[in-house]
């Protein structure tokens, strides 16, 4: 599950940096639209688990732990994000220095955020393509891109969600 790792790392590392403000929210989402179609899955793509494609583990891995995010967000009512699931598996000891089984990541992570949404978009991902609409998910989240350019339309249905990424959750 290297694309697990890598592909939380590529996605968490932006937008913590964000957080404390040595990154603006327009290079990080900039970024991601730039970036994330490397993760996108090809026709006979055999899911995250049994592909070794660079732009799968990285970007690949980045949009699971997006669209992960963004769930969480939609199940709470924007009042949990990732990072709630994430501080639970490590409080629990799931860091680098313990081997967790995927199982146990999972399980943990969804308990802390009180549902299922890692374990069902894992079992979505792992085995078969899973195609995202990028471009579809961007404009719900309010992320324009325009002549190279990163802008953000407050109007948009999930812009709340969008800041709650961003910033973290109490700053929405």
């Amino acid at each position: 599950h290297h694309w697990m790792e890598e592909g939380l790392a590529t996605y968490v590392e932006p937008l913590g940096r964000t957080r404390i403000r040595t990154l603006s929210a327009e290079q990080v989402w900039g970024d991601l639209v730039r970036d994330m179609p490397q993760g996108l899955p090809g026709r006979r793509d055999p899911g995250l688990d049994c592909n070794y494609d660079w732009g799968r583990t990285y970007w690949g891995g980045a949009i699971f732990w997006l669209l992960a995010d963004v769930q969480t967000r939609l199940r709470s009512d924007n009042r949990q994000g990732l990072e709630h699931a994430l501080r639970a598996i490590v409080a629990a000891g799931g860091t680098l220095e313990e081997l967790w089984s995927i199982e146990r990541v999972l399980e943990v992570g969804d308990r802390a955020i009180g549902g299922a949404v890692l374990r069902p978009l894992y079992d979505e991902m792992k085995n078969r393509p899973a195609p995202v609409d990028l471009q579809a998910l961007w404009r719900r989240l309010g992320v324009v891109a325009r002549d190279g350019q990163i802008s953000f339309d407050e109007r948009a249905p999930l812009a709340a969600v969008r800041r709650a990424i961003t910033f973290g959750s109490d700053r929405t």
